[in-house]
């Protein structure tokens, strides 16, 4: 990921905008503009694929990890992505059911079975170096 980071924070350095250092909040018109514009991105996947076009595929989904990877500047989350991260995925894994099955509901998504436990990544987020 430190490639695109690179790549975003130059983009963000020419056109202003903030490159925080530490995890930080931003402010109500910063994170609705990370929102419209992810929620734009969005948009454009789904009618890239509803129209079956590839190369509109591909270039919804380079923007989409260009604005999350801008959101994740903003916020200046660039140093506890790997971290956090790791240990999303090791919760994502554990919703696997007690006999290795996995549970989805009517549309797909993968439920979490009985006694799976939210992520905590409070010792991450409040642990600054």
């Amino acid at each position: 990921m430190n490639k695109y980071i690179e790549y975003v924070s130059a983009f963000h350095k020419a056109f202003g905008i903030p490159i925080r250092k530490k995890f930080s909040l931003i402010t109500p018109a910063e994170y609705t503009l990370r929102f419209n514009l992810m929620q734009e991105e969005n948009e454009e996947y789904l009618k890239a694929c509803v129209m079956g076009d590839k190369v509109e595929i591909a270039d919804s989904i380079c923007d989409m990890l260009y604005v999350l990877s801008g959101t994740l500047i903003s916020h200046g989350m660039q140093d506890k992505l790997e971290e956090c991260f790791n240990l999303v995925h090791e919760n994502n894994m554990s919703k696997l059911d007690k006999n290795g099955k996995v549970l989805r509901d009517g549309n797909g998504k993968i439920k979490k079975p009985d006694g799976f436990q939210a992520v905590d990544l409070t010792n991450i987020i409040n642990n600054e170096d």
